[in-house]
């Protein structure tokens, strides 16, 4: 173990002046800049808090129509037939889950910040109709998350 020890200790030593230090070795502090500290920086966008209005930004657009009713009502369905889902589902009420996220994904179609989530509904929907029953109760519950996350996003547009 000795011999091993001192082997180990041999190879260390003072490097000569000149000669190269090992990676991470040297006390001189790094004077670098990086390329995207140089220059005067500036956010992409303006100061915060503003934006420019000739950039067409799909939440900022100023002819977003409000809520209607009509949504808030079929994301109501969404809801009810997802939960009435729970237990022994039948397959009429898969359908009905089925129908009412086309009829979401219908209204929002002109809305591009909700078209990932009119997807992901009619995905879920078809999956439920072959689901175990575990999985079917994942699916349920990331339905209701969707939904929920919906009608955020409608209100913070």
């Amino acid at each position: 173990m000795v011999v091993v020890a001192a082997a180990g200790c041999a190879g260390r030593g003072v490097p000569a002046r000149g000669a190269a230090e090992a990676v991470g070795s040297s006390h001189r502090p790094y004077t670098a800049i990086p390329s995207y500290l140089r220059g005067k920086t500036e956010p992409p966008l303006g100061p915060p808090g503003r934006w420019d209005e000739r950039v067409p930004v799909a939440s900022l657009s100023r002819d977003t129509p409000r809520i209607p009713d009509e949504l808030r009502l079929r994301l109501a369905d969404l809801d009810e037939a997802a939960i009435s889902l729970r237990g022994t589902p039948s397959p009429r009420s898969v359908g009905e889950v089925a129908r009412a996220a086309e009829a979401v994904a219908e209204l929002v179609r002109r809305r591009p910040d909700l078209a990932a989530e009119a997807d992901e509904l009619r995905e879920a929907a078809r999956r439920m109709e072959r689901a175990p029953p575990v999985e079917s109760d994942l699916l349920i519950d990331r339905v209701l998350e969707v939904t929920d996350l919906m009608r955020i996003q409608l209100r913070a547009a």
